[in-house]
């Protein structure tokens, strides 16, 4: 039998927040020495230039800018893949875990099951934070820090 090891990166002190990227990425930088609050990946994101496309849902995107201006501004490193266009594998994934790093994740809300404020509703993009995965078992360990119990708790 494999009694492969599964212990998820501990991340401390998860905070809820309004935007799912900005709530995602400031739990991360908590980690950090930077500990950059909501407001100031806002401000890094050039949040106050709202995009508007003729769609009420692009309202509040993020410039494509954002992680750019995040790693220029400290020096946390940012790779920034699209699994759909560059073959990003779950074997890949397990090693940047390996390495101690955090993973943000873009999904559609209606792959969200565990949640029907997602799956019920119309498909949207979200942010979760993939901390931890087993391969063998097939389990990964998420963090939904914009999705909270009654307690106002992020989910894990």
């Amino acid at each position: 039998m494999n009694f492969e090891q599964y212990i998820p990166i501990p991340i401390s002190g998860v905070v809820a927040g309004n935007n799912c990227i900005l709530t995602a990425t400031h739990n991360i930088t908590k980690q950090s020495e930077y500990n950059l609050s909501e407001v100031d990946l806002f401000i890094l994101a050039s949040g106050f230039n709202i995009r508007y496309y003729y769609d009420f849902c692009s309202i509040g995107k993020l410039s494509g800018d954002f992680f750019d201006n995040l790693e220029k501004a400290t020096s946390i490193h940012i790779n920034l893949l699209r699994k759909d266009y560059e073959g990003i594998t779950s074997n890949d994934m397990a090693r940047v875990l390996a390495g101690g790093n955090i993973i943000l994740l873009l999904v559609d809300t209606k792959n969200l099951r565990y949640s029907s404020i997602y799956s019920s509703n119309d498909n949207r993009q979200h942010v979760i934070m993939l901390n931890g995965l087993s391969l063998t078992r097939k389990c990964a360990h998420i963090i939904d820090p914009h999705l909270t119990d009654y307690s106002g708790t992020p989910s894990v």
